[in-house]
């Protein structure tokens, strides 16, 4: 809410936000983080429903669970199940299906198993792109992929020699084979980041000049000796 300055209503169909000034982040991060509550419910809450803060209102307690969703909630078995049903009095006449149960899965194996099964019929993630191309060899499993903003890293603790060097951080960079790593680790599901913190499917935010890959065993040696760093018997030796 920090960007946040003050809202006014201008219409029954329209509100303005005033920021403090101009926000990269307020679309993408502040206006998802503010969800629209029933005004005759909530504003008895805190003071009126006896609690400090609305997170110890005990909604089941007082009626069940309050939102405007196109899903109603009917129960959650902790690490089993979590169930809703189609909420007909939504402004859309409700979601197609009857109801959707979120089932808890201890495991690879058992997302795998309930899709063969078919007591599962849906996975969003938690699967290797290995286990979603055999199960999209059935007739009845279709395979959807799609590039996303996660990036998967491993941090060096800079505080340890020879991490502290940034000549031997530079060659270690060279010297590793990101593609490799991408083959064994995420059977293929990804692509290596070029030099940049921001993840490659925002290609549009990252300089043309940076450098993609750049695995070079060869170079990595050269900036090792060109500091200092020498080989005894295959072993690197500190310089």
């Amino acid at each position: 809410m920090s960007p946040v300055k003050s809202a006014e209503i201008v219409d029954p169909a329209t509100l303005r936000v005033h920021l403090h000034g101009p926000s990269a982040t307020f679309a993408t991060l502040s206006l998802v983080q503010i969800a629209i509550l029933p005004k005759h419910v909530w504003e008895n809450v805190p003071e009126k429903a006896g609690v400090k803060t609305p997170m110890e209102w005990d909604a089941p307690g007082k009626g069940g669970m309050i939102g405007s969703g196109p899903f109603k909630f009917v129960g959650f078995q902790k690490d089993v199940d979590c169930y809703v049903q189609a909420n007909r009095q939504h402004w859309t006449g409700g979601p197609k299906i009857d109801g959707i149960h979120y089932i808890q899965a201890s495991g690879i194996e058992q997302l795998v198993g309930g899709m063969e099964a078919g007591n599962i019929h849906i996975v969003g993630d938690g699967l290797t792109l290995p286990d979603g191309k055999r199960l999209a060899q059935r007739d009845d499993i279709e395979l959807l992929t799609t590039n996303s903003g996660t990036v998967v890293s491993f941090w060096l603790d800079t505080a340890k020699p020879p991490f502290t060097d940034k000549v031997f951080r530079q060659a270690m960079y060279h010297a590793t084979p990101k593609k490799k790593i991408i083959e064994v680790a995420l059977g293929g599901a990804g692509r290596p980041a070029r030099r940049s913190p921001i993840p490659p499917v925002f290609d549009t935010w990252i300089p043309k000049d940076l450098p993609d890959d750049e695995y070079d065993l060869a170079k990595a040696r050269k900036i090792l000796a060109d500091a200092g760093y020498t080989w005894s018997e295959g072993k690197l030796v500190m310089k």
